[in-house]
């Protein structure tokens, strides 16, 4: 290979490892949001097992969202309402909400699973890749 095409490939493979680890930060990015998410998830089915203690007409915090609560008194602890989409809420008995939120904690685990071996994956090609450059500078 002459001087010319190994510079050609150096610029090809350099260009390959950029766009590779862009993709590598994106995956990262992508478990961090999910992982908040499960942490949420994960929070909310807790906060279902401690709603059957707290008795009726008790005052509680309801959260606002943005860090904001409201003072308000609890008038049914045997129901929750969950958000099914389209602005569309529907009411659940507490052990179907927390049946529903323990499979969506178990989802949550099975893609960040995906993701560990997304990156696990694309480090290994890094690594190959990165090599393959040091090579081609040194002009192995």
């Amino acid at each position: 290979m002459n001087e010319e095409e190994k510079k050609k490939k150096l610029q090809e493979k350099y260009y390959e490892f950029q766009v590779l680890k862009q993709h590598l930060e994106e995956i990262q990015q992508q478990k961090q949001i999910l992982s908040q998410k499960g942490g949420e998830i994960s929070k909310a089915g807790e906060t279902l097992d401690d709603l059957g203690d707290v008795k009726e007409g008790k005052d509680v915090f309801a959260q606002l969202g943005g860090g904001m609560f409201i003072r308000t008194s609890l008038k049914n602890n045997k129901e929750v309402l969950m958000d099914a989409g389209a602005n569309v809420l529907v009411s659940k008995k507490i052990p179907e909400a927390k049946k529903f939120m323990d499979e969506k904690v178990k989802e949550v685990g099975e893609a960040l699973k995906n993701i560990d071996e997304a990156l696990e994956k694309a480090g290994g090609q890094l690594q190959v890749l990165q090599k393959e450059i040091i090579s081609l500078s040194e002009g192995k």
